[in-house]
């Protein structure tokens, strides 16, 4: 009986690889004295009750400890108001801790220990909360169409 090399333990051949550019993409420079963005952002994850430490977005919108909020959502982000009517609210607590409703997380597929990305937008005093693999989604399509000189 002769052995012989049976194909499905030989690896397949190895394809041509596109050749990988040598240089490293140019970084965009930033403005000596770049005027004030009118965006604050930070990452946070998300607990098993649905609160999010978010003191940094929350002192940029000037809402205070004890504010209510009021939570709905939209095709690509969940945004947070605060609540100016007898809406279902959440308060802020005094930890600086946001609540997003289990609807929401669920729409988004947010679960404990997800970081999400907060966006605020102190002049429309709105808060966009995405979650990472969106806001990473988002950020691939915008660079992959850039065409860099």
């Amino acid at each position: 009986m002769t052995e012989a090399a049976v194909s499905l333990f030989l690896p397949p051949p190895l394809a041509a690889r596109p050749a990988v550019p040598s240089d490293p993409l140019p970084l965009q420079r930033i403005p000596a004295n770049s005027p004030h963005s009118p965006l604050t952002m930070t990452i946070a994850k998300i607990d098993h009750s649905g609160r999010i430490p978010a003191a940094d977005v929350i002192a940029a919108l000037n809402w205070a400890v004890h504010d209510r909020t009021y939570v709905s959502v939209s095709a690509d982000a969940i945004i947070v108001r605060r609540a100016i009517t007898k809406r279902p609210a959440k308060a802020i607590d005094s930890r600086r801790q946001l609540f997003i409703p289990a609807g929401a997380r669920a729409q988004f597929g947010i679960r404990a220990g997800d970081r999400l990305l907060l966006v605020a937008i102190p002049d429309s005093v709105i808060l966009l909360v995405y979650p990472i693999a969106m806001a990473t989604a988002m950020l691939t399509n915008h660079y992959c169409r850039k065409r860099y000189p």
